[in-house]
């Protein structure tokens, strides 16, 4: 009897730890498939990009203020200046000069009511226009706020008001502004005549006019500007402001034509053109992207060159800029960016392993673009350019078919929407992945 104990003991334990064992593995084989991370593809532009340290350089002059007084600013920051006219008013005392901004503010309430009170319906006949024009502009205005650029938010709230009550003079609503445009009337007179006389501050020659100086206007000459050398570059970027030549009270920035200088990469450079033109991204400013022709590739200096751009367009963010990070992009990449790890040789074939209803699958495509952390690709196509939902290769065993041919293996290609797997072992075509 104990010896049959004992035998009976030691099949169950057998038992027992084979099915641990099996158990164990399986896990483990589990484990290893589902050890599975996937992307799904989706449309991207990428950029190949020079990255630069860059100097601006503007046709500005500084505008001279007063050693006593309260000033009042009569220009809106980026308005444009005639010569002569006056940029601001100057006042005694600082009570003087509350009264009168006070009431330019009731000046631009006024101009607001009376625009709007000459609105009528049948001057508005495409009411979707309207409807655009107010979420364009509420757009505008909540793009200003974002950014923080808290100097453009009352002139696109004005825009956003205007176009509002334009969309509801349209849908019929109707209102009276007598009362307020004669209220306001009142009190701007009050306000005016409570702030006295003043002295005005007039521009010496046209432009647009912006209220900060940084102390680097007259650093590098703007007339010279193709003259510039590797080491102006170089004394720019580490240079420190001028002093200032007493009170100022801004500046007149005298062309919407601007320069930025950078020292460049000779190799870089040399590839470069006259008269070429490439988008500029500056990730650590609020301005949106532009773009930048190549106005001078002047000589290098060691492996160095110093090439100056031309910019013909100006807004708040860039004038106001002076050294700032650039990528100057030179070349643009749509396709679906996949994880560089991700691309796989097979047969001889670049491609990924998709997956697609727990079964990795290989797919080819075209390469674009690559880096050492992304590539991006496109669908495969033809010798004609035309796209095309699969390609065909020689049998890398070399088999060959009845007639002595070597057989061809059929690759389909990577489409929009495909979930690229970017982590997985020992995949295959066809491979099942619990």
């Amino acid at each position: 009897m104990t010896k049959r104990s004992i035998s009976r003991t030691g099949i169950v334990v057998a038992v027992l730890l084979a099915v641990s064992l099996a158990t164990v593995i399986v896990q483990l084989f589990r484990g290893r498939l589902r050890n599975i991370e996937h992307v799904t593809t989706v449309s991207s532009v990428e950029y190949e990009t020079v990255d630069t340290m860059i100097y601006a350089v503007r046709d500005e002059y500084l505008v001279g203020g007063v050693e006593n007084g309260f000033v009042v600013p009569l220009i809106n920051r980026g308005g444009r200046v005639a010569k002569g006219e006056s940029i601001a008013a100057v006042f005694a005392t600082e009570e003087a000069a509350g009264c009168y901004t006070e009431y330019l503010g009731l000046q631009n309430e006024l101009n607001y009511y009376n625009r709007i009170s000459s609105y009528s319906l049948s001057q508005y006949t495409d009411f979707g226009v309207l409807t655009e024009n107010t979420y364009m502009s509420l757009y505008a205005l909540s793009r200003q706020i974002r950014r923080g650029n808290f100097n453009q938010v009352g002139e696109c709230l004005s825009a956003f008001r205007s176009d509002l009550t334009m969309k509801q003079t349209a849908s019929g609503v109707t209102a009276n502004f007598t009362d307020t445009i004669r209220q306001l009337n009142n009190q701007a007179s009050e306000k005016l005549s409570a702030a006295g006389q003043f002295t005005s501050v007039t521009a010496t020659q046209s432009g647009y006019y912006y209220p900060d100086n940084d102390g680097f206007e007259s650093l590098l000459p703007y007339d010279d500007i193709s003259l510039v050398t590797v080491g102006d570059v170089d004394a720019a970027m580490s240079a420190k402001p001028s002093e200032t030549p007493g009170p100022l009270m801004g500046r007149l920035v005298n062309s919407f034509d601007w320069y930025f200088v950078c020292a460049l990469d000779k190799q870089v450079a040399n590839s470069f053109s006259v008269g070429a033109t490439f988008e500029v991204e500056l990730p650590y400013n609020a301005s949106d992207p532009f773009f930048a022709e190549v106005y001078k590739i002047n000589e290098s200096t060691g492996d160095r060159t110093a090439v100056v751009f031309r910019v013909r367009e100006m807004n708040d963010e860039l004038a106001t800029l002076r050294t700032t990070f650039a990528s100057i992009r030179l070349h643009s990449y749509s396709g679906f960016r996949i994880p560089t790890e991700a691309v796989r040789i097979v047969n001889g074939v670049r491609g990924v392993y998709i997956l697609r209803n727990n079964i990795a699958n290989f797919r080819t495509f075209d390469v674009l673009y690559s880096t050492e952390d992304y590539t991006i690709v496109d669908r495969c196509r033809n010798a004609d350019g035309e796209y095309v939902d699969y390609v065909k290769i020689d049998d890398p065993d070399g088999e060959k078919d009845e007639n002595g041919n070597v057989k061809q293996l059929t690759i389909s290609c990577l489409k929009l929407y495909d979930e690229v797997i970017t982590e997985g072992v020992d995949l295959y075509d066809g491979k099942i992945v619990d």
